[in-house]
Order: structure tokens, then C-alpha cells, then sequence
């Protein structure tokens, strides 16, 4: 079974990299993206996006703008994000060490890999999907800038369903050291927030 979702998510890489004109995801292009399969091989990942509508409108997220939701600016702007959590990533912790991540913004299906390197973290952004032994993080834009900004904890996060992770036992852990190491759950104090200068796997799940 294992192998079986192996290859489907392989499969469905190669057609998202097979796509003319790069890498269509549905910040570019909504009717391109198809999530069902995302649901198959990491089950209960679009759970994520109901979780989103309740924390909305539970307060625990903003109520949802009328900005777009696709288009060249929402594209940038998730690109954006994914640039500063990957600063927020190397300035906390030591990169020598750990899983590369893969996170995958839900409902665009937008990829972006964390790739530790001896000299830090590079930001991968808009691939077509997380390589073998990546540790997997499904969320949301909105769940990830209301953690950069220190309006949501890490904890609370996974408490709403905000933000799941899968992979293999050992690279899990690490990952979500990672991430508590990152995101502590006291907010920070200006004084501990990182300078401005830094703000430029199929397994087992846990919530």
C-alpha cells in the first residue's frame, strides 16, 4: 500500500512539472488544481480547510477579506510567506541537522520545500510536490502569517486543526521540534522577535 501511494504522489508530481508554462498551482490557475488525491495520500489533509472556515469564524482566525484568492498578487504575497517562515526557520534553529519540510498551502496546493543546508535554509518555493523523505506540513496561507505575526501560537494551531504533519516517526519529531523551537508558545516580546534583516514522506500523522 505504501508503494502504491508512492507512486501516485510521484505520478502526480511529474504531471504538475509536465505543465506548460511552469508549475500551475491554484493561486495562478484554479481550475487547475485537483486536491482530491492530496486527501488519498495524506489522509484527512483537507481537513485543514474546514478547520480554517470554523477557526474564522470562532475569531481564532481573521474573517476571511474580500482581497483575492488567486491571481499574480495572492501568488506573491503566499510566495512571501513562505520566504519569511523559512527565515523565521534558520534564525531559531541549528541547520545541520533534521528532515527537510515540504509544505503544502491548502486550497491553492501550493508547494514549497525547506531544504536545510550547512549555511541555512533554502526556500524552494512553487515545486511540484515534497521529495521522499521530507516531512509533509499541510495548512493554510492565513494560518501561517497569523504565526509569523504572533497571533496564534503553535499549539492552537494543531489544537483547530490549522496545521497537520506527516511522516515517518523520527523525522516527525524533529520537525515539530522544529517548529515548537520556532514558534514557542508564549508570544514574543519585541525584544525576542527576529530582526527584520532574517525576515526576507507518507507515514503517520499527528494533528
Amino acid at each position: 500500500m505504501g508503494r502504491l501511494l508512492a507512486h501516485v504522489l510521484t505520478a502526480a508530481a511529474a504531471t504538475a512539472a509536465a505543465a506548460p508554462d511552469g508549475i500551475a498551482c491554484g493561486y495562478e490557475d484554479p481550475r487547475s488544481v485537483s486536491i482530491g488525491i492530496l486527501n488519498w495520500v495524506y489522509p484527512d489533509a483537507l481537513h485543514v480547510m474546514s478547520a480554517v472556515w470554523q477557526a474564522e469564524h470562532a475569531g481564532v482566525l481573521p474573517p476571511r477579506s474580500a482581497s483575492a484568492a488567486s491571481g499574480p498578487l495572492a501568488f506573491y504575497r503566499a510566495a512571501s510567506s513562505m520566504e519569511k517562515l523559512g527565515a523565521r526557520l534558520e534564525y531559531r534553529i541549528a541547520t545541520e541537522a533534521g528532515p527537510d519540510i515540504a509544505v503544502v498551502l491548502l486550497p491553492a496546493a501550493m508547494w514549497t520545500r525547506h531544504v536545510r543546508r550547512p549555511d541555512g535554509i533554502n526556500v524552494k518555493t512553487h515545486v511540484p510536490g515534497p521529495e521522499k523523505d521530507d516531512v509533509v506540513v499541510v495548512t493554510s496561507e492565513k494560518v501561517v502569517r497569523a504565526l509569523l505575526a504572533g497571533d496564534l501560537t503553535l499549539e492552537d494551531a494543531q489544537a483547530h486543526g490549522l496545521m497537520r504533519f506527516y511522516g515517518k516517526d523520527e523525522a516527525l519529531a524533529a520537525a515539530r521540534a522544529t517548529f515548537r523551537t520556532t514558534f514557542p508558545a508564549a508570544v514574543l516580546s519585541p525584544q525576542d522577535a527576529v530582526p527584520a534583516d532574517h525576515a526576507g514522506a507518507i507515514g503517520q500523522e499527528y494533528p
